[in-house]
């Protein structure tokens, strides 16, 4: 299943992404506000992952990766920002992929 679900959240348009990360770090289209408040609380500070996705500085969201081939999408919810990140490679960074890299990396540079 983990398999399935990857490769639909790899091979979906960035413009979907976008909209998806938004969704999934709101809830608004996905879930009654007590279950999405229930996920938020799940997340173990200020990194970390929780029930259905993650948590990178202050950003929700969730990455994907296939064997050549990763995405990541991230909602800021004090911003009002979805970034969306697609790469070609499996190329492994300290602290995760190349996806999650380039979401640091651009969040870094708006800092």
């Amino acid at each position: 299943m983990h398999t399935i679900r990857a490769s639909l959240i790899c091979k979906s348009r960035i413009s979907s992404r976008l909209m998806y990360g938004r969704a999934l770090g709101t809830g608004q289209g996905l879930l009654n506000p007590d279950t999405q408040e229930e996920r938020l609380k799940s997340i173990p500070g200020a990194a970390g992952y929780g029930i259905a996705f993650g948590c990178i500085d202050g950003w929700v969201g969730h990455t994907s990766e296939l064997p050549g081939y990763n995405t990541t999408v991230y909602y800021h919810a004090t911003s009002d920002i979805t970034v969306a990140v697609q790469t070609n490679s499996d190329i492994w960074f300290p602290g995760g992929s190349i996806a999650v890299f380039a979401l640091r990396k651009g969040v870094d540079a708006k800092s």
